[in-house]
């Protein structure tokens, strides 16, 4: 026997023999049914630079009218790769993460309950710009008099909250003719020349 489409939702299932002249009426154990509810998932990310924190949320929404709001848990993946898994709080789950530099394609799984049935958002196209730095440099002694040693320090941090600190090298120039170079510890880089 093939039952009707069911919508979603619980249902409780009974057979009912009616009898015959021969046979009395029985029946069976009511049986607990439940039809999951169509759900679709959607994701967002904040944009980042290098070093800040991409911000995921992931919004799972029920299509079958009636049925309240989606709950259990939503997989965050980069590519093949799983982040990390969020719970649902009023149908959102939330996760937050730092990616590299560079492309990525971000998806977020809602991997469904018995009530609910799983989903998956629409792959999202998400870019990990590369982290500005700001310079500052100071020069020591103020005023010196030739032939002097200077102490040229320069300090990089930042241009936007929460990204990286700066690393690599700094080149240190007075027009065309090279001062120095540093590497960078701490966002600081300190050289001395007499190359004035």
């Amino acid at each position: 026997l093939q039952l009707p489409k069911l919508s979603a939702g619980s249902h409780y299932l009974r057979a009912v023999f009616n009898g015959t002249s021969t046979f009395a009426e029985s029946s069976s154990a009511v049986v607990h049914y439940t039809v999951a509810a169509t759900t679709s998932t959607t994701l967002q990310a904040t944009a980042a630079a290098f070093g800040q924190t991409t911000e995921l949320k992931a919004t799972v929404t029920t299509l079958s009218p009636g049925l309240g709001k989606a709950s259990g848990s939503v997989i965050f993946k980069n590519g093949a790769t799983v982040l990390g898994s969020a719970t649902l709080v009023n149908g959102v789950a939330s996760f937050a993460v730092k990616l590299p530099t560079g492309a990525h394609n971000l998806t977020a799984t809602y991997v469904g309950t018995s009530a609910y049935a799983a989903s998956t958002s629409v792959p999202v196209a998400y870019v990990v710009t590369k982290a500005t730095p700001v310079l500052a440099l100071k020069v020591t002694p103020a005023n010196p008099q030739a032939p002097a040693t200077l102490t040229i320090t320069a300090t990089a941090w930042p241009s936007t909250a929460g990204a990286a600190t700066p690393t690599g090298t700094i080149l240190f120039t007075s027009g065309s003719a090279i001062m120095g170079v540093g590497t960078i510890t701490n966002g600081v880089v300190t050289v001395q020349t007499t190359k004035l």
